[in-house]
């Protein structure tokens, strides 16, 4: 997945890590995915920093996102805050990423919720708080941001700094995968694979282990399913596959 601006995909989903490396799994996995998922819609002050930003001249982008976010754009203001908290043309700064983050949040902005809700988690520049960030969390997935969905669906499959609920990851988990996130949608096929928090529906994991991409984790999934299921449940699963696009509800119910 590349649903950041400027950045390597984030890792496939692992497989169920034991008890003792949870720490270190979910903090790699949402040291990936705690990422900026920012709008695809230009700034209207600011439309040549974004296109800087996309194209990695991040001497521009500062140049240009900077006075607009001056004057109050919650997006140029996210722009920034990625940009300090990732070191992207300027020096490493939480607290600045920070100050950009809530002036943005502070407005409804939901990735900025999001991303200051990962520094909360994360404890980067600041006391880990877990509680806070999952609760800004929950703010920006309310607001329909995809990452903080499925960084509560995460949190919640993994069970750290929440009690494990595997009903509550495959919600947040569908509501990212609607989105067309992939790492939602391998989340979601491991879930229907396993019958954990819903019932179980191989064809539906096939279809989203499909939907997924190619990805280390699906291609075992689907490697897998392939000698389970016949070939009228494979025929299904591959035409709901190539006919959902994104923004459509997934699929819940399957007729093979």
């Amino acid at each position: 997945m590349d649903t950041h601006h400027g950045s390597s995909p984030a890792p496939g989903l692992g497989s169920g890590p034991a008890q003792g490396c949870k720490p270190v799994i979910l903090a790699a996995v949402l040291g990936s995915l705690l990422c900026a998922v920012l709008a695809g819609t230009a700034l209207a002050s600011g439309s040549k920093g974004v296109n800087a930003f996309e194209r990695r001249d991040y001497p521009t982008a500062l140049t240009e996102l900077a006075p607009a976010a001056d004057k109050g754009d919650p997006e140029a203001q996210t722009y920034l805050g990625w940009m300090y908290e990732k070191g992207l043309g300027v020096p490493v700064d939480y607290a600045r990423a920070q100050t950009w983050y809530r002036k943005a949040a502070d407005k409804g902005h939901a990735h900025a919720l999001n991303n200051l809700g990962s520094l909360y988690y994360l404890g980067n520049g600041m006391p880990k708080d877990a509680p806070k960030g999952i609760s800004l969390f929950r703010k920006a997935a309310k607001k329909g941001d995809a990452q903080a969905q499925m960084n509560l669906a995460m949190i919640y499959y993994i069970g750290q700094d929440a009690p494990k609920d595997d009903a509550e990851a495959a919600r947040w988990a569908r509501l990212a995968a609607r989105h067309g996130n992939p790492h939602a949608q391998n989340l979601l096929a491991r879930l229907y694979d396993t019958g954990a928090g819903l019932p179980r529906n191989p064809v539906l994991a096939y279809t989203l282990a499909t939907l997924s991409g190619d990805n280390p984790d699906a291609q075992a999934l689907r490697v897998r399913l392939d000698a389970e299921l016949t070939s009228a449940q494979k025929a299904e699963a591959q035409t709901l596959a190539s006919t959902w696009r994104p923004g459509q509800p997934l699929p819940t119910a399957t007729r093979t």
